[in-house]
């Protein structure tokens, strides 16, 4: 059976069955926030003289993830090596990205540290007792990333929306992206022997990697949902790809 990893930065963190414990390195004990959904939160707008609030949009706060357990070292130069491996994890506030394998599947999502981690040997003993914690504030998961030709029909296997990305080649004019519900993203020129990529998270072309502005005549934005039924794209010159990735939440 297959155990349960976390890594960030280079550090994996082993789940605490024991027939997959390491010799030694960081084994953990308590895993918060990783399989729970992060609070939801909206505006609480009372209707004036009349019965329950306004009906507003809800969304997701961000993921806070605690982790804590022992550490097992053959030598006390090993004992030390770990205790800086997890005192230096994104220790100079910058975005990393955490990986977690359980129940078969692979997602992740980019954290930043998030108060003071702790490492504490056990008096004389080659065990130490650790925690951390880090912050994405996105709150969604990411997993598999699969490319849809035009025609044919995206998918992915999460459980939240996902935001697909679009490649464009093989045109030098302009081309209109059909989605779904009559949803169209029109680019008034194309990117001739290069590439257009198009973030639907916030419709910005980029083409061949720089920020292309004012060639965009319709923006709308959409996104796959989890499951079937999916979505179909089409475009009316050139040639599309179109990635989605597993988004969970």
């Amino acid at each position: 059976m297959r155990g349960t990893y976390v890594r960030v930065g280079g550090v994996t963190f082993h789940g605490s069955d024991p027939a997959a414990a390491p010799v030694e390195g960081f084994v953990f004990v308590e895993f918060e926030g990783w399989n729970d959904a992060p609070s939801a939160r909206g505006e609480k707008v009372p209707r004036p003289d009349a019965h329950g609030d306004f009906d507003l949009p809800v969304t997701r706060g961000p993921r806070l993830v605690t982790m804590s357990g022992w550490c097992r070292a053959s030598s006390p130069e090993r004992m030390g090596h770990f205790r800086s491996q997890l005192t230096g994890l994104l220790a100079d506030g910058q975005l990393g990205r955490i990986i977690v394998d359980e129940f078969g599947v692979t997602q992740w999502a980019d954290v930043r540290i998030y108060g003071d981690p702790r490492f504490r040997k056990r008096g004389r003993s080659r065990y130490a007792d650790w925690s951390i914690a880090f912050r994405s504030p996105d709150a969604r998961k990411y997993g598999e990333t699969r490319e849809f030709a035009a025609g044919e029909t995206a998918v992915h296997y999460g459980n939240f929306p996902a935001t697909p990305t679009h490649r464009v080649t093989g045109t030098a004019g302009g081309y209109t992206i059909n989605g779904p519900s009559g949803k169209k993203f029109t680019v008034t020129s194309g990117p001739g022997s290069g590439t257009d990529r198009i973030d639907m998270a916030t419709g910005r072309v980029y083409r061949n990697g720089v920020l292309m502005l004012g060639i965009v005549s319709q923006g709308d934005l959409w996104t796959v949902g989890p499951g079937l039924p999916g979505v179909v794209h089409t475009i009316s010159a050139g040639t599309l790809t179109t990635e989605a990735t597993d988004t969970f939440v």
